[in-house]
């Protein structure tokens, strides 16, 4: 938890405006286990210490959802849009998506481990997995900064 806190710290130096901090609705935590009960998974304590420290960020080419701003854009209606089974290439159901690229591409939770895994939706391979991506959400995250402020 350590890293994710001091992530936040660093975070909290830049201008609100700057990655759309200020757009952000607090939850709180009966929200989130609301949130957890219905996707039937505990989400790893660094992404919720950030859910209820920002409940949103926007990092040029990605950015991660929240929990109850925009429909559109909300985390519960992205899992459900994702693996609905109607769509051609359903989510399979232990992926939870969280973090959308440029390409509607998701970095997601696997509720089978814990870690993150990149789905590629217009994937239609049948034997295709989605990709190991990170060990931690706190690495994703950590990648996506470096990322954005090399690029600033």
């Amino acid at each position: 938890m350590k890293k994710i806190e001091q992530l936040i710290k660093y975070l909290n130096n830049f201008p609100s405006d700057l990655w759309n901090f200020n757009t952000c609705i607090k939850i709180n935590e009966s929200k989130l286990k609301e949130l957890e009960d219905f996707l039937k998974y505990t989400f790893p304590k660094d992404f919720k210490y950030f859910l209820l420290n920002y409940n949103w960020i926007q990092i040029p080419y990605e950015y991660i959802y929240w929990i109850t701003w925009r429909k559109y854009d909300d985390l519960l209606e992205n899992y459900l849009s994702e693996h609905d089974k109607k769509i051609a290439n359903p989510m399979p159901d232990f992926l939870i998506p969280f973090c959308p690229n440029w390409m509607w591409d998701h970095y997601c939770f696997n509720k089978k481990d814990n870690k993150i895994y990149f789905w590629q939706h217009d994937c239609y391979d049948l034997n295709w997995n989605p990709d190991f991506d990170n060990e931690t959400f706190t690495n994703r995250l950590e990648e996506n900064l470096k990322n954005a402020l090399d690029n600033l």
